[in-house]
């Protein structure tokens, strides 16, 4: 499975990977069950994203659609466009321009999929 925003996450998903800080320490141990606590603790912990077991996920998340890479590609191109006069891009912008990309993605597959 893609690795799940934060805000995609709710108590009882599993987790497919450990979790690890900056330095490597391992935060949650493969395997975990996550609970409401657990994720208030990653927010704090500065933790954006976690990879769960495909099977954990059920229909907790609406939101989770497979996002098309043609579509990702096209919307990262846009992104780029938007902080084209950024030159000195640190980790926080970095992670901010894949943020972006992220919610407009899954925008244009909700938006294709309701004109269907």
């Amino acid at each position: 499975m893609p690795k799940l925003f934060l805000e995609e996450l709710a108590a009882e998903m599993v987790l497919e990977k450990p979790i690890k800080d900056q330095f490597g320490l391992i935060l949650f141990q493969k395997g975990i069950v996550l609970s409401e606590k657990m994720i208030t603790t990653l927010k704090m912990w500065g933790i954006s994203e976690v990879s769960i077991e495909t099977d954990s996920i059920g229909d907790k998340v609406s939101d989770t659609v497979p996002i098309d890479p043609a579509i990702l590609s096209q919307v990262e191109i846009d992104v780029e466009l938007l902080f084209r006069n950024n030159t000195k891009r640190g980790p926080f912008v970095t992670e901010l321009m894949r943020h972006i990309a992220f919610r407009l993605a899954k925008k244009r597959i909700k938006e294709t999929t309701h004109a269907q």
